[in-house]
């Protein structure tokens, strides 16, 4: 599974705690991996996915971990929520909200430069380009000043500033846009995403579990769960993918219901006994009823 992982196009990683260490999840298109009582950090990395021979594309958070790998697609959803946080910490800042809905403006640009199937390669790189001026002109003031670390919105502003420049001038920040999209083993093709909400959907029921109390207590049970969890999600993903294969027949209507009553061919009597007569009041009633119904109606004057 490590094998498809490090031969796959587009890789998305997420971390969470663990009662041991963490669980780290690697996702591709070829394969899902879900590593249980693990440390989080570059020799862990080096042994799952080696930055320095894969040459596909690593979609994560701005965690240092990441930062050795040729091609990466930082999370815009973190930075997005980081802005956002700015506006709830103080609604009455009108350089929040607009550097909020500014930020908003260019993913949502981004990601129509993507879909749009009218450009080229090189057209799309163009965009990138005029995306990247837009960053540097919504981020410069900021990042120019070179303010000292300090506390609050204040800071926090600064920091998201800094970290926008250094990732837009990493060449991490449109990734998405120019990227190739990719095939699943079924055909499907699926376009390079800019956010990384696949791996944190995916360590959501770890995450509850942890919060619960279900977690493992050795190592032994950790590597036990890794193994069971990343074939079963591998299964999940490729599930479809022998869909044109294997096609699973209607069952009819016998199978569905085998013990309704079903009608006899016309050529064909039942053979049910007839029911007995009802007894007690019923059998007189019944008595009663059957004269009446076998006698010819009386002409209307």
């Amino acid at each position: 599974m490590c094998l498809l992982l490090a031969n796959s196009l587009v890789v998305h990683s997420d971390e969470t705690g663990w009662s041991i260490n963490s669980v780290w999840a690697f996702l591709s298109e070829k394969v899902r991996v879900l590593f249980f009582g693990v440390h989080k950090d570059a020799e862990t990395l080096r042994q799952i996915l080696d930055p320095a021979t894969f040459a596909g594309i690593v979609v994560s958070d701005d965690a240092a971990v990441y930062g050795n790998f040729s091609q990466s697609q930082k999370c815009w959803a973190h930075f997005l929520r980081k802005a956002i946080k700015l506006t709830l910490m103080e609604p009455a800042n009108a350089e929040y909200r607009q550097f909020t809905d500014r930020l908003l403006e260019i993913y949502r640009e981004a990601c129509r430069v993507q879909r749009d199937r009218r450009l080229s390669a090189e057209g799309r790189k163009g965009k990138v380009t005029l995306l990247d001026d837009e960053i540097l002109e919504l981020c410069a003031q900021m990042w120019v000043a070179e303010l000292s670390p300090g506390e609050g919105p204040e800071d926090e502003y600064r920091r998201l500033c800094n970290e926008l420049m250094r990732v837009m001038l990493a060449r991490q920040l449109f990734t998405f846009v120019t990227a190739e999209s990719v095939e699943k083993p079924n055909g499907e093709t699926l376009v390079v995403s800019g956010t990384n909400n696949e791996a944190e959907r995916t360590l959501r029921s770890p995450a509850q579990a942890r919060d619960t109390g279900r977690t493992n207590k050795t190592v032994a049970g950790a590597r036990r769960q890794t193994v069971i969890l990343s074939v079963l999600e591998s299964l999940r993903h490729r599930s479809h993918s022998d869909h044109n294969e294997i096609q699973m027949k209607r069952p009819c209507s016998c199978c569905v219901a085998p013990n309704r009553a079903r009608p006899f061919p016309p050529e064909v009597k039942s053979t049910r006994p007839r029911k007995s007569l009802p007894r007690g009041r019923a059998a007189k009633f019944t008595q009663l009823l059957l004269p009446l119904r076998a006698a010819p109606l009386a002409p209307v004057p």
